[in-house]
């Protein structure tokens, strides 16, 4: 069942996709499973659980199967479980995380209608039968040995969002081959903050504009106004109050930041002479005239399909331009850790042109 779109969009609605070999359900972020209840409308949560014995039979053949379709990275698998057995691995811990061959087993304890995994894996937890407050999830993963992945837990609250909120740290699972962090010290150096009083942004706004500001298909006068932020005011702040070269700068991000460091370049090339982006979701289609001499290092990961495919199709697209570029990806997914380890690597092959 697809969403509704556009004016009719029915905010109440409930439905559900195929992600990395299960049903998921869903439904507009910002309604509350209360809200559906009390207007007598199925919730995602009620979806959820309708969804789980098939989900679970097929993990289960999938489990049974061994390996990985052809071109995935990464599917869910399942076996029936001990709840004694799951309780000896967490250790008096709420999140804990093993392999066993190829598979990564998760599995977190607390309360929750429902609860997913966030960041470098993003699934949802299915309970533990048989052991209330226990949740898991088990992934085949391809270069798992290599792997670092930050696993998080968002619970959803039937009074909440479906974002969910964080009920404690998260943890990084490595591989044995998964490379040591870039960074062994830490950082030297001060955090500061400025306030600049912006006329091309205007009053703040009442809501959370940042989509809209990183994202230029979403709305480009928005966009504009950001990037005419950056480019006219917060650089020419920058370079008068700090000893820095005045150009060509750097631009760097990941995810939405990623896109919009991509953007920023193809519409001012003149400002911005090299990028680092990260995991970018959102590329342009076509690489503009005046660019063909901005400099771009390319990353994403293995898990994180969608982000993956957009960073390769972007590096692509530079190469027919004959522009300088560097793509690498990770055994990982849309992670933090990541962009930590990827970032200084990404400037020093930027900053060593020149």
């Amino acid at each position: 069942m697809g969403a509704a779109t556009g004016a009719g969009r029915d905010r109440l609605a409930v439905w559900d996709w195929e992600g990395q070999g299960e049903r998921v359900a869903t439904g507009d972020w910002l309604v509350t499973d209360a809200e559906r209840a009390a207007a007598g409308r199925e919730t995602v949560t009620a979806r959820f659980l309708a969804l789980l014995p098939a989900n679970r039979e097929r993990a289960a053949r999938r489990y049974a199967d061994g390996g990985l379709p052809d071109g995935e990275e990464l599917v869910r698998v399942w076996c029936p479980r001990d709840p004694a057995a799951l309780e000896a691995r967490l250790a008096g811990k709420d999140l804990a995380a093993w392999p066993e061959g190829d598979v990564l087993h998760v599995l977190w304890r607390g309360a929750a209608s429902r609860a997913s995994l966030a960041s470098g894996i993003q699934l949802p937890l299915w309970p533990v039968d048989g052991a209330a407050g226990l949740w898991e999830a088990s992934v085949r993963v391809r270069r798992l040995d290599e792997a670092a992945i930050t696993l998080a837990v968002a619970v959803i609250d039937d009074n909440g969002p479906m974002l969910g909120r964080s009920p404690g740290d998260p943890l990084v699972f490595r591989g044995p081959g998964a490379p040591a962090p870039a960074i062994a010290e830490p950082l030297a150096g001060q955090v500061q903050e400025h306030l600049i009083e912006s006329a091309a942004l205007g009053a703040p706004p009442k809501t959370d504009l940042r989509s809209l500001e990183y994202l230029p298909p979403r709305r480009s006068r928005r966009f504009a106004a950001h990037l005419s932020f950056v480019t006219g005011e917060v650089i020419p702040w920058a370079a008068g109050r700090y000893p820095v070269a005045r150009q060509p700068w750097t631009t760097a991000g990941f995810s939405n930041g990623a896109a919009w460091a991509i953007a920023a370049a193809q519409r001012r090339p003149d400002v911005f002479g090299r990028v680092a982006a990260l995991s970018a979701g959102v590329v342009p289609h076509r690489v503009t005239r005046g660019s063909r001499l901005v400099r771009h290092y390319l990353a994403a990961g293995t898990l994180e399909p969608g982000f993956r495919r957009s960073t390769a199709q972007w590096a692509t697209r530079l190469d027919r331009a004959g522009m300088a570029y560097a793509h690498q990806e990770w055994a990982g997914g849309h992670d933090n850790w990541w962009w930590h380890q990827q970032l200084p690597v990404a400037l020093a092959w930027l900053l060593a042109a020149g």
